[in-house]
């Protein structure tokens, strides 16, 4: 179990992180920052990926795949690794819901359930409990503090259900 407790402002204001530092990735730009942190042989992976994607219209038509190519050149670099992919926040904004919603549908339907049937340790982690009220107004798409609240509280739980199904070996 774990008990470390994490303050996320503390931490961000003391490492200098300040929310929107960056315009954001899309997804197949994620794949290729996140193959040299596989070095590491990370047991967990949290991936969060599509937003930019969905707000941008960035080859949506694809970006299920591409990210089911990302999770998939994890496991093989990382294979003891659990991958935990997040479902995407609401967004304000009428169209980028619709496309989140669309986003939402091809992870459950599609890119998580392939690879539980293929063997893969590989959760779904709905964020489900970030509604509207936890997006900050002033863009739309980031969320207020308690929103960040609430998806570390989601992480959280999906390691735990990971760690209770055996499959979250020793950091190597």
């Amino acid at each position: 179990m774990l008990k470390a407790k994490v303050n996320r402002r503390a931490f961000a204001e003391a490492n200098g992180y300040v929310r929107g530092a960056h315009e954001g990735f899309p997804i197949d730009s994620i794949g290729k920052i996140g193959k040299p942190n596989c070095a590491e042989r990370p047991n967990v992976v949290l991936l969060l990926a599509g937003t930019y994607d969905v707000v941008f219209n960035v080859n949506l038509k694809d970006a299920p795949n591409t990210l089911s190519h990302i999770i998939d050149d994890f496991l093989l670099v990382c294979p003891d690794a659990v991958v935990l992919v997040g479902t995407l926040i609401p967004l304000l904004d009428e169209n980028h819901e619709a496309r989140r919603i669309s986003f939402n549908a091809a992870l459950t339907g599609g890119v998580i359930e392939q690879r539980i049937r293929m063997g893969k340790h590989v959760l779904l982690v709905d964020m489900g409990r970030v509604t509207r009220e936890f997006i900050d107004p002033a863009d739309g798409i980031h969320p207020v503090d308690e929103g960040y609240k609430l998806i570390a509280e989601a992480w959280y739980e999906a390691i735990v259900a990971a760690g209770r199904k055996g499959w979250i070996g020793p950091y190597s």
